[in-house]
């Protein structure tokens, strides 16, 4: 509990989810497992650009969670 205080993690579990235009499936590589969901061309029109992250984000929280503070965070590239 402590360490997950100080933001020091030994065990992170990550989902991974990739858009695709083909059916929804989920695919096992080794222990880890990605799931592969239908999207429209729009979606992805981003794709490869640090735009495309943010839009992708906002998209996955949705409106309902989206406030002034989300808005109001400053983002910073990796080791900046």
């Amino acid at each position: 509990m402590e360490d997950s205080l100080r933001g020091e993690f030994a065990n992170v579990l990550v989902k991974i989810v990739c858009l695709t235009s083909g059916s929804t499936r989920r695919v096992e590589l080794g222990q880890r497992g990605i799931m592969l969901k239908p999207t429209t061309p729009r979606n992805v029109a981003t794709a490869g650009r640090k735009s495309g992250n943010v839009i992708q984000a906002l998209r996955h929280l949705g409106q309902r969670h989206m406030d002034d503070i989300v808005i109001a965070i400053p983002w910073r590239p990796p080791g900046v």
